[in-house]
């Protein structure tokens, strides 16, 4: 991995943790929530389509803001223009780069804004991306969930959005326990806590899915398999 310029300072693990949130959060499209992320906008290359998915979010406590883009270019034309753009002093690039998930990630700072361009090929020879912009300067706090959940599960991240008028609030969660012994204490548990199972738990494409809802509030939790322990995806939304 490239070591960032002087001016900037963006860490694997911040790498890795806006990386997995820009993915989530742009499987919820049009969310938005304030406050406003007050960030140059991201250029990018020439016959690029973008799509606003997230304009404004709250991810670990900061604001953010999320676009789709798709281009003709190969994934690795995309990532240079980029690396181009934040180009730094000789052997110093103002710009980090790593591999995680399926996404090649180029990552900047300038000032107090944080730039993540996310790039995968999208199977016909050119680039799908998603391009994150978080205010560094502006820190709201991550909380802690107000949620059931596990007595040894680890808060990980947690985002904030709003999709019309309800609002979302997802935490990633780390447990110790094994995937079954998770999903064994949500179905055992959580009507002791007034939340009532909406479907048995099913399968999806990460993990097991459990949905439960507790008067207007509605919850949606998929719990996925790691090498040691599990991971829980928590949604909450409410009017």
């Amino acid at each position: 991995m490239h070591r960032p310029h002087a001016h900037s300072h963006p860490t694997l693990a911040t790498l890795r943790r806006v990386a997995a949130w820009t993915a989530l959060a742009a499987s919820a499209a049009h969310a938005t929530a304030v406050p406003q992320v007050e960030c140059r906008a991201l250029p990018t290359p020439a016959h690029t389509v973008q799509q606003v998915v997230a304009p404004r979010i709250i991810v670990d406590g900061r604001p953010m803001s999320i676009v789709a883009a798709s281009s003709t270019m190969a994934p690795e034309a995309f990532a240079q223009f980029y690396k181009t753009l934040w180009k730094g002093q000789p052997n110093r690039p103002a710009f980090v780069e790593n591999t995680i998930g399926p996404w090649d990630v180029v990552a900047h700072q300038q000032d107090q804004c944080f730039y993540t361009v996310q790039i995968r090929p999208d199977g016909k020879g050119g680039s799908g991306a998603l391009l994150g912009i978080g205010a560094l300067d502006q820190d709201f706090g991550m909380g802690a969930p107000d949620f059931p959940a596990p007595g040894d599960a680890e808060p990980l991240t947690h985002m904030l959005s709003k999709d019309g008028v309800r609002s979302g609030d997802t935490w990633l969660l780390y447990s110790n326990n094994v995937p079954t012994a998770v999903v064994g204490w949500y179905t055992h548990t959580m009507q002791a806590y007034g939340w009532h199972p909406d479907m048995p738990p099913g399968n999806g494409p990460t993990g097991t899915v459990l949905m439960f809802s507790k008067g207007h509030r509605h919850a949606g939790i998929v719990v996925s398999p790691l090498n040691t322990g599990a991971t829980i995806t928590l949604t909450v939304m409410s009017p």
